[in-house]
């Protein structure tokens, strides 16, 4: 009684950090999806139309659906601002929205408003299918034959999220088509179905292709936001991508698809209440265009990068630009604390106004020496560490060519246009059960089932690539290490019955499924090194009971 939705907070205590509280807040409206940076609101109308019909005394069966979605979105207005987007001296006077919490990219405390909604959009689905049974031709010889075939083509909504350069991803479009044929023998208690199926689609989430991409393109502009515009976050401006004062997670990279396959699926009722199920699945899927804009707009930030110039901030909070670095030497030898001293790498302790000096009294030492106001910093990405670690650290420059030009921009070069060595090529599963007609045991049912997977790649071996001027060592896709295939066995018992329940009967339902019968939970590895050493390892889900039950009302 009396509390006001959205004005206070609780804390409360952090089951995880006991040292720390967690924060929560209760609003009195909705405000999106989820409490995020960027959240959004999506209206959606729909028409639709379908068509299914029956011809030639039910021989022929023609499909059609056609589904049209009218879409507007809208985002909460300032939804994104983060501490970070102000000056200091903003800050320190107060001079920012009430909204914007220090550190967070949302408003614990305030509702926000929406914004208008865009531009709509249109995505259209449509789906033509045939089926055909030559029921009673040519004396009822092809009975047991049915051959079908189906065409799609889909646009998803999906999730909003962003391109790097700041516009909305596209839809998911995909295209698609499937044909095959269904044998129904001895009087239906055996059938086999084959079906092929081919599927192109374009603006997928790219996954673990992208090979990190977004992250590391967000540790470098951060860096470069904390060298560059400690005294002033305003002056900061991202091109599109913002993972400085926004929400990264909301910018995704993409790529194209194409798979193609066949799928088996036999099933048999050798008895009354004896059912064998078996299915296998064969994929191939080639993926293309992986990450290209982002590779692009790398490359192009590239200048920006390099033009560092560093800034960082002193004890008393004023930020100075940094005149000197020390690292340690190229033999790894770090320099002395005498050398340290000596060559200015200290600070003033604002509280005493002297050196600031550790419990013996001996002068804290720093790898930078801070300038005063209008020296000219350090600048250029060859002469400023990635991290400051004083540990050898390496340069912005080393760093890029490593992590994001090797690791990144040159293996998924390696990637496009090949099979996706994500897929595991095989899956298959064999599932049997018995149910009890008659007797002591009728209502019982017993059952097993048997799944297989294809071994799966956890790395690749390395190959040397030259422009002609630079080599560089990539993985070699064409070179992979895999893991083992996994099997499993599956159990279950189940009981069908009735009983009474307010003087009714009601019939109910009691199950016990066996996950993993014989424990088949050994670590298995699933990353390795370029010579096939693993460097990483999972469990698999161990043996797992689950019990239910159900009751007809």
């Amino acid at each position: 009684p009396g509390f006001e939705p959205g004005a206070a907070e609780w804390l409360v205590p952090d089951p995880a950090n006991p040292s720390s509280n967690m924060r929560a807040v209760m609003w009195s409206e909705e405000v999106g999806a989820h409490r995020a940076a960027f959240n959004f609101d999506r209206n959606i109308k729909s028409n639709m139309i379908a068509y299914q019909g029956y011809l030639w005394d039910d021989r022929l069966i023609l499909t059609y659906g056609r589904r049209v979605d009218t879409i507007k979105e809208r985002t909460l207005v300032g939804a994104n601002e983060n501490i970070r987007s102000f000056a200091r001296a903003d800050v320190e006077s107060g001079n920012i929205p009430d909204y914007v919490p220090a550190g967070g990219n949302f408003p614990w405390y305030t509702t926000l408003e929406w914004g208008e909604y865009g531009e709509e959009i249109e995505n259209t689905n449509e789906t033509k299918g045939v089926v055909f049974r030559p029921t009673g031709l040519l004396g009822g010889k092809l009975d047991w034959l049915t051959l079908f075939y189906n065409e799609s083509s889909n646009n998803a909504a999906g999730t909003v999220r962003f391109n790097v350069d700041g516009t909305r991803n596209p839809p998911i479009t995909g295209e698609g088509k499937d044909y095959g044929f269904r044998l129904d023998l001895l009087e239906d208690r055996l059938s086999l179905r084959v079906n092929w199926y081919e599927t192109a689609s374009t603006n997928n989430e790219a996954g673990g292709l992208d090979r990190g991409i977004r992250n590391d393109l967000g540790t470098m502009e951060n860096n470069y936001f904390e060298r560059n515009f400690a005294s002033d976050p305003a002056a900061y401006t991202p091109d599109g991508f913002d993972p400085v004062t926004g929400d990264m997670s909301i910018f995704l990279p993409t790529s194209d698809r194409v798979s193609e396959g066949v799928e088996y699926t036999v099933l048999a009722q050798p008895k009354r209440g004896w059912n064998i199920r078996f299915t296998a699945a064969k994929t191939e899927s080639t993926v293309d265009n992986i990450a290209t804009d982002w590779v692009n707009w790398a490359l192009n930030r590239e200048s920006t990068y390099a033009g560092t110039m560093w800034y960082e901030e002193d004890l008393d909070g004023s930020i100075k630009p940094v005149v000197e670095w020390r690292p340690d030497s190229a033999t790894g030898v770090a320099p002395t604390q005498d050398e340290l001293v000596a060559g200015g790498f200290t600070r003033i302790d604002p509280s005493t106004g002297s050196l600031q000096v550790n419990a013996d009294g001996s002068p804290v030492t720093y790898r930078t020496r801070l300038g005063s106001a209008g020296d000219t910093p350090i600048s250029g990405w060859n002469n400023i560490p990635h991290a400051d670690n004083g540990v050898n650290p390496q340069t912005m420059a080393e760093w890029w060519q490593q992590e994001m030009i090797i690791n990144n921009i040159e293996v998924i070069k390696q990637f496009n246009g090949q099979p996706n060595p994500l897929v595991r090529k095989w899956r298959a599963n064999l599932t049997s059960s018995y149910q009890f007609q008659e007797g002591r045991l009728r209502g019982w049912r017993f059952g097993g089932s048997m799944r297989y997977r294809d071994k799966g790649v956890i790395g690749f071996a390395r190959k040397e690539i030259s422009d002609g001027t630079t080599s560089v060592t990539v993985p070699d896709v064409s070179n992979p290490f895999y893991n083992d295939s996994q099997f499993f066995v599956d159990a279950f018992v189940a009981y069908r019955g009735s009983t009474k329940v307010f003087g009714e009967d009601r019939k109910f339902r009691v199950q016990m499924n066996i996950r993993n019968l014989f424990d088949n939970s050994d670590l298995y590895p699933t990353n390795s090194t370029t010579t096939g050493v693993p460097t990483i390892w999972a469990a698999l889900e161990p043996r797992t009971f689950i019990f239910s039950a159900s009751i007809d009302l």
